[in-house]
C-alpha cells in the first residue's frame, strides 16, 4: 500500500521533486547498507573469520 502511495505521489509531482525524493530514498538505503556492513565485519571478527587487526582499505 505504501509503495503504491509513494509511486502515485511521485508520478503526479513535477520531475524535480521526484528526483529529490529518489535521491533521499537511495541515500537512506546507502546508510542502511553501511550500517549492516559494519555489523557484519564486527560479527566476522568475533567469530574469528577475519583477523582482529583487519582494516578496510
Amino acid at each position: 500500500m505504501l509503495v503504491f502511495l509513494a509511486y502515485y505521489r511521485i508520478r503526479n509531482w513535477q520531475r524535480g521533486n521526484a528526483m529529490v525524493y529518489a535521491a533521499l530514498v537511495f541515500g537512506l538505503l546507502g546508510v542502511v547498507a553501511y550500517v549492516r556492513l559494519d555489523k557484519l565485519i564486527k560479527t566476522l571478527k568475533e567469530q574469528g573469520v577475519l583477523r582482529p587487526d583487519y582494516k578496510e582499505e
